[in-house]
């Protein structure tokens, strides 16, 4: 994984191997399958690039994109002094 100040770039491969017998027919048989992927996903502006972190747990990819901090409570109330 990558991350950019815009982008978040996330790639990754997969391969599998196959044996089999087949007795009936006196044969041995060996498959092998490779896969590759990219994605790109942009970032946006409320998020912390820095921050950005990944882990792999049992073969899924988890990432963690906190946001930066609101600058003032969503829904508070703002004073305003008329002189």
């Amino acid at each position: 994984m990558n991350v950019t100040d815009d982008t978040i770039a996330i790639s990754g491969e997969q391969s599998e191997e196959e044996r089999g017998e087949d007795r009936t027919h006196n044969y041995i048989y060996n498959e092998r399958s490779y896969k590759s992927f990219y994605r790109s996903i942009p970032i946006p502006e409320e998020i912390l690039p820095s921050k950005i972190t990944a882990e792999m747990n049992n073969g899924i990819l988890q990432v963690y994109v906190p946001k930066k901090a609101p600058s003032r409570p969503a829904g508070g109330t703002t004073r305003i002094e008329i002189g």
